[in-house]
């Protein structure tokens, strides 16, 4: 891994609100010429720091306005096991293996209740998996991602 200097931390910032920004804009910020601002995220990017680029939807324009998270405790299989059988559910934003009595926290955005415990209802058929406990989401106050500063 490479050595963020305080240029590449701004850029990641920069991209971070605005992955589509155009290198002249971000070089503008940053004092750099766009050619620049084009080799560091070239860099980024070789390097894995800049995995992907993506939009920030909105749930409840798309209709999975529902979001949960649920602790799943496992029996006799790990976290990767349990991973392969339930990674094609498109109900879940993301999966952790986490320490504690649970194994698994999986961050989840349904259409609505009944999906919801439809979803639920699913897991506790996948072998390894003992029992959930889930926790709704009412509302979101901050969702930032990760930290560049």
């Amino acid at each position: 891994m490479p050595d963020l200097d305080v240029i590449d931390r701004k850029l990641l910032g920069l991209l971070k609100r605005n992955s589509a920004a155009k290198y002249a804009e971000l070089g503008e910020q940053l004092n750099l010429s766009a050619p620049a601002v084009f080799e560091r995220v070239k860099r980024l990017r070789k390097s894995g720091i800049i995995k992907r680029y993506t939009v920030d939807l909105a749930p409840t324009a798309t209709g999975f306005g529902l979001g949960a998270h649920i602790l799943v405790y496992l029996k006799q299989r790990t976290c990767e096991e349990v991973f392969q059988d339930i990674q094609h559910m498109s109900e879940i934003e993301e999966c952790h293996s986490i320490a504690g009595e649970a194994g698994m926290l999986l961050k989840v955005r349904t259409e609505s209740s009944k999906a919801l415990e439809t979803f639920i209802c699913a897991l506790w058929h996948i072998t390894g998996i003992e029992r959930t406990l889930t926790m709704l989401t009412l509302d979101t106050y901050q969702d930032d991602g990760i930290r560049v500063a």
